[in-house]
């Protein structure tokens, strides 16, 4: 009888398949990749020898059903390593699997050309580099691009990572380091030439939520574009509204000594304080306040600086 060779596997290493973490683009359907010393039963290695593998994410040490399969046909190197990346034969499913939910196991098996069956060569729980994935996650994919919020460091230096300053600065819509936030704000804050767009001026303004139709807003429909190229109708994210007072009275009243002299047309009177009233013939009272305060109206107030996430 024929002996067969049975492949199994006396070297298993995982590293993470992720090299442009910083370029910050999503990394949700990398997989992680995965090397292994090819021996045959007699403990030859097996040099530029095609294997078939089947990788099974496992939800604990016992489950039968995986959450997550694949087949890979690859060969060996020269010298004898099986070099491959779990996850690329479906990237979408593998998207899917939530690395948080659990711990997770993973079950390695070749094809064996003889019994024409899968032979277990591991079954391990998966360390630290799958959850590299959670750790991005968290980095980038936990808070939404283009969320803006109040930062309490100084805007000398870098913002930090995975942020940008709201500082109207024009940056390339091709640019990979601003593409997923130009997917989300578009020209909505300045769209300066075809190719570029403009991240939010935030710089010494007040933030306010879209009114949305709900009323709190009266001057809502008023709102305009204050950024070149912008691409918003009135009462849109990224649209501008002036300071302004809203409509009012006041009341006045003079408890000062009066001169009254005779006015063609009707009767005045100065104050000794300087203020002014003239009676007109219409029986009506005009007043004249002093100016009072300073240079804009705002509430009490501590600076920040806001930035948006990539």
């Amino acid at each position: 009888m024929q002996k067969s060779k049975h492949f199994f596997f006396v070297l298993l290493i995982m590293a993470i398949a992720i090299n442009t973490i910083q370029a910050q683009v999503d990394i949700s359907s990398m997989g992680f990749s995965y090397s292994a010393l090819i021996r045959d039963t007699a403990g030859h290695v097996q040099p530029n020898k095609q294997v078939q593998l089947q990788f099974s994410i496992l939800p604990t040490n016992t489950a039968i059903t995986p959450i997550y399969t694949e087949t890979q046909l690859d060969t060996t190197d020269a010298f004898g390593f099986a070099n491959t990346t779990i996850g690329k034969t479906n990237p979408t499913a593998f998207a899917a699997v939530d690395f948080t939910a659990s711990n997770y196991w993973v079950l390695i098996q070749v094809y064996n050309t003889f019994t024409r069956t899968y032979d277990i060569v591991a079954k391990q729980p998966l360390q630290a580099v799958p959850y590299a994935k959670v750790a991005y996650k968290s980095i980038y994919g936990g808070v939404p691009t283009g969320t803006i919020v109040a930062y309490g460091g100084d805007n000398s230096g870098t913002p930090p990572d995975g942020w940008w300053w709201c500082d109207a600065s024009t940056q390339s819509i091709t640019d990979p380091k601003f593409a997923n936030l130009f997917k989300v704000i578009g020209t909505f804050w300045g769209g300066p030439s075809p190719t570029t767009f403009q991240i939010p001026d935030l710089r010494g303004e007040f933030l306010r939520a879209a009114d949305l139709g709900k009323g709190n807003d009266p001057d809502a429909a008023t709102t305009r574009n204050l950024f070149p190229g912008a691409s918003l109708a009135s009462s849109k994210v990224g649209t501008w509204q002036a300071d302004e007072f809203a409509s009012h009275t006041h009341n006045a009243r003079i408890t000062s000594d009066y001169i009254f002299p005779f006015q063609q047309g009707g009767m005045g009177i100065q104050a000794n304080d300087g203020q002014q009233v003239q009676f007109q013939n219409t029986n009506k009272l005009q007043v004249q306040v002093d100016a009072t305060g300073g240079s804009e109206t705002r509430p009490k107030n501590v600076y920040v600086n806001y930035i948006i996430k990539l």
